[in-house]
């Protein structure tokens, strides 16, 4: 059995909910509609969000209570979920998932542009759809892979078409990353600078 109610989700309000002693309550937000807490009786609280894509009722997990997933953090994201829904696309789908669908409605030239995607769009789509996917990953997790990619992939792969890389692209890529060649000196303000360095660690 499910218990049914509406309260207004935030901070306060979900620390101090309590656990169902059986099943679970769901709690739907009074200020977006679609947007729910889903509290079990093992006091596990999750966000979730249901919407509809095409006429079709849709229901996507945000993530548990906890970081990344604020109240604040999953409303944002429940409302990006339901205004994008608006516009046909799911966010629930993977981007091959996405692809399929749009050709199969028609888009077969959106379907083609992914599949011809470079590498810049794949990384805009992982750190756009990653968090989401992997909501478990830590957001320190989630820095250093951007870091990463602005200081090492993005100076040379960015423009690259992902499915023409060959094992000997990423071989040359490896090597100038060893040879230095992603090295940057930055000036971050008045006082401050950040120094990259490439080097075999980076390359590995």
């Amino acid at each position: 059995m499910s218990d049914v109610l509406k309260a207004k989700i935030n901070k306060r309000f979900v620390d101090s909910a309590m656990p169902p002693e059986t099943g679970d309550t769901r709690i739907w937000d009074i200020e977006l509609r679609g947007f729910m807490l889903r509290i079990s009786s093992s006091g596990r609280k999750t966000y979730c969000v249901k919407y509809r894509v095409n006429r079709q009722q849709r229901w996507m997990t945000i993530g548990e209570h906890g970081l990344p997933w604020t109240p604040e953090a999953a409303r944002n994201r429940a409302r990006e979920v339901i205004t994008e829904a608006t516009k046909g696309v799911d966010l629930s789908e993977t981007p091959s998932e996405r692809a399929k669908s749009l050709a199969g409605k028609g888009g077969l030239v959106i379907a083609k542009a992914m599949r011809d995607a470079t590498i810049g769009q794949l990384f805009e789509l992982y750190f756009r759809d990653g968090p989401n996917d992997k909501p478990l990953k830590r957001e320190s997790s989630w820095s250093v892979d951007a870091t990463s990619y602005k200081r090492h992939i993005k100076p040379l792969l960015d423009d690259v078409v992902a499915k023409d890389i060959r094992p000997s692209d990423l071989a040359a890529w490896q090597r100038d990353i060893a040879d230095g060649k992603t090295s940057q000196d930055v000036k971050t303000g008045p006082r401050g600078r950040s120094i990259v360095n490439g080097g075999p660690s980076a390359a590995a």
